[in-house]
């Protein structure tokens, strides 16, 4: 199991790396659409709907950003029914640097309005708890850090329509201390913290 989660990621990553084609620049002024996680990026304030918004604090020259703002954000899944495992990627790509930035929220348990799950670096991630994943692909230099603490909380659910597979949730993530992956860190150094939410994201649900 923990070798399939860490194959997934890895190929995750490769494939919105791949596939992402939004465009924006470092100051965030203009939009796009980024493969199948994420759309127009940049100039999102924090009540916006549909999207992340997330701060990245503490990080000086190891990281390049110091937001993740992207909405919509699509692709996201919450599986199974007890626990049940739900996962939110985005990703915004600056094509004057040639870079492509993706961050991962994941939790596994009684999902339901006000739930909370610390996160943990543990990728088998036991019900209760959380991940957090941002990681920087440059070229062919790819940089990964992990989550190591912190709290995700579930604040809205909107389960799916009767007949249909598509719901919205609202999440937020509460200092989330990142530092390099413990597999597949790259070139990755240095720790920062994230601190934000996922407004209103779109989530295809299976059991």
């Amino acid at each position: 199991m923990k070798a399939a989660l860490g194959l997934a990621l890895t190929a995750l990553v490769a494939a919105l790396a791949a596939c992402s084609s939004s465009t924006t620049d470092p100051g965030g002024g203009s939009s796009g659409t980024s493969g199948g996680s994420s759309g127009s990026s940049g100039g999102v304030d924090a009540g916006f709907d549909g999207g992340f918004d997330f701060v990245l604090a503490g990080g000086g020259t190891n990281i390049q950003q110091t937001d993740f703002k992207v909405a919509p954000v699509a692709g996201s899944t919450c599986q199974g029914t007890n626990p049940r495992r739900c996962s939110f990627t985005g990703s915004v790509t600056i094509a004057s640097i040639g870079c492509t930035f993706i961050l991962n929220v994941a939790f596994v348990g009684d999902v339901t309005a006000g739930a909370s799950f610390s996160i943990v670096a543990d990728p088998l991630t036991p019900p209760g708890k959380a991940t957090g994943n941002y990681t920087e692909v440059c070229g062919a230099t790819t940089k990964m850090w992990k989550a190591t603490g912190g709290s995700v909380t579930a604040d809205v659910i909107v389960p799916p329509a009767q007949g249909f597979a598509t719901g919205t949730m609202t999440f937020s993530v509460a200092a989330a201390s990142m530092g390099p992956a413990a597999n597949g860190a790259g070139g990755a150094t240095g720790t920062f913290s994230i601190t934000g939410k996922g407004a209103n994201v779109s989530y295809i649900s299976t059991n």
